[in-house]
């Protein structure tokens, strides 16, 4: 993300590792614009399924997955409400052919029984099917629920995901720090980044359920792979050198692990 060579001198303590969050003050956190989360969550939890299948192998896994396997899941796992796959798309096409199954679940109380529904007798066969293209096709096998912690205010006509592309920013954040980091993203980073790139349709960060380090997933949507490139390059405007060097100090002092990339969706059942 591109940053104006111009210093901010907001975040100073931010900046050295030595500084605990509670030594800066609420001033040089920038935590001074109303909270812009909505109230009441209207995202549901997810299941995020990512894989790498070989690449001589891509057609007819997708035939499989696509036609067979995942129509079968939503039949038998009714707490799964609709899912969709994505490719990678876009400049940060690290591994090109990775690509993510995004379900949605009906509803918090019923995403361990989501989870758990890939055993359910109707998909005995169907998952040793899957099972044998695991153990002989696929590369970065990782499935993980995951719940919405906070939602912007703006948000598509048709609620989240339609067909549209997505930016994510996947983290790891150290525990003693992590109340204070997400707080500022929320009440500061968030909702500063949604007003300055209007081409983003909505903003959404989830949570891993039961894993240990939790895992942070930011999801940002566009209407278009256009959009979402022109989104992507606003965010690095010389403008917002401020809000972009608190996010590099704050990366220094709290992010343990950190992944960016695009996505454009390629399925989705029911259709």
């Amino acid at each position: 993300m591109a940053k104006s060579p111009k210093k901010s001198t907001t975040t100073s303590k931010l900046s050295n590792p030595k500084s605990s969050v509670s030594e800066a003050s609420t001033a040089e956190l920038g935590i001074s614009d109303p909270v812009m989360s909505s109230p009441a969550l209207k995202a549901k939890v997810i299941m995020i399924v990512s894989l790498t299948v070989n690449q001589d192998q891509e057609a007819e896994f997708t035939r499989f997955y696509q036609h067979e396997f995942l129509p079968a899941i939503l039949d038998a796992v009714p707490e799964f409400t609709t899912v969709r796959r994505y490719e990678v798309c876009g400049e940060l096409r690290w591994n090109r052919r990775r690509t993510l199954s995004l379900y949605e679940v009906a509803s918090e109380e019923e995403a361990e029984a989501a989870f758990i529904g890939f055993t359910r007798p109707p998909l005995a066969e169907m998952l040793e099917q899957f099972k044998r293209w695991k153990e002989t096709d696929f590369s970065d096998f990782n499935r993980v629920l995951y719940k919405p912690i906070y939602e912007h205010l703006r948000n598509p006509f048709d609620g989240p995901f339609g067909n549209r592309p997505m930016f994510t920013i996947s983290m790891e954040v150290k525990q003693d720090v992590s109340t204070s980091f997400l707080s500022w993203m929320h009440k500061i980073y968030f909702p500063r980044v949604m007003s300055d790139v209007p081409n983003l349709l909505a903003c959404r960060q989830y949570a891993s359920i039961g894993t240990d380090p939790v895992r942070y997933v930011t999801i940002y949507e566009c209407q278009d792979e256009q959009s979402l490139s022109r989104a992507l390059a606003d965010m690095g405007a010389p403008h917002r050198y401020q809000e972009n060097d608190a996010l590099h100090s704050w990366e220094n002092l709290a992010i343990e692990y950190r992944e960016t990339c695009s996505y454009r969706q390629t399925y989705r059942y029911p259709g």
